[in-house]
């Protein structure tokens, strides 16, 4: 194929993608926003009817009649606890023979 054929097709397919990678983190950033009003307890945001609409869409695998229990961890010192762990590696792999 020519050229001059070929680069308005590749234009288009250029924007396609574009608008497919736009689409996709504006779903991620709308998901989150959704579940964060979820767990903050807004209650102008999110509308308990719609929920089952709402957890559809996103592909979200929750009934919003069954009640369920969120858990949060937090590691202090999580920088630490990295560093640790790398030297663990580190060393386990340096004792290696050759």
């Amino acid at each position: 194929m020519s050229h001059r054929l070929w680069k308005p097709i590749k234009n288009i397919i250029n924007k396609m993608n574009k608008l497919e990678k736009h689409k996709r983190e504006s779903h991620h950033m709308l998901k989150n926003r959704m579940l964060k009003a979820i767990l903050q307890n807004k209650k102008n945001s999110v509308v308990r009817d719609n929920l089952d609409n709402m957890f559809n869409e996103f592909n979200i695998q929750l009934k919003p009649d069954i009640p369920i229990a969120l858990i949060l961890f937090k590691i202090d010192n999580f920088a630490v606890i990295k560093k640790i762990n790398i030297m663990i590696k580190t060393e386990k792999y340096s004792n290696l023979p050759l």
